[in-house]
């Protein structure tokens, strides 16, 4: 639970974020303006008025860059946070070729491929949860 949590949960609510988000009239983060009283006879001009100033819908566009683009490591990939990152685990039970990292890695892979192979099918693919794509944890 706490695996899923930190690394697939969190990339497919976090990765989206900018291709849903990106377009600032669809989604504005707030009402710029109260909202119309009535439902018929607004024009252009009034609706616009709803939509952020151009500076801070650029800034939305970063802050959904930035939360939805950084991918540190990928899931099943422990190294160590210092330089020049050697990886986390040293123990052969943990990493010889029968050991449970290998086994978590390789079913990963399988993974990988089922998610490729049915985005192939798809109109339009969904790569946010490809273990490539995963974090091995929450990044920011």
């Amino acid at each position: 639970m706490i695996l899923f949590t930190a690394s697939a949960q969190h990339a497919a609510v976090n990765f989206p974020q900018a291709t849903i988000m990106e377009f600032a009239p669809a989604v504005t983060g707030a009402g710029w303006q109260a909202e119309p009283l009535e439902r018929h006879g607004h024009d252009r001009r009034e609706w616009l008025s709803y939509m952020p100033p151009s500076n801070l819908a650029l800034k939305q566009l970063e802050v959904l860059y930035l939360l939805g683009s950084l991918h540190y490591r990928p899931l099943g990939t422990y190294l160590s946070r210092d330089f020049p990152y050697p990886a986390w685990f040293s123990d052969p039970r943990v990493t010889g070729a029968e050991g449970p990292l290998v086994r978590f890695q390789a079913a990963l892979q399988q993974v990988e491929d089922r998610i490729a192979a049915r985005n192939a099918e798809r109109r339009v693919a969904y790569p946010y949860l490809l273990p490539s794509q995963v974090p091995t944890s929450i990044n920011i």
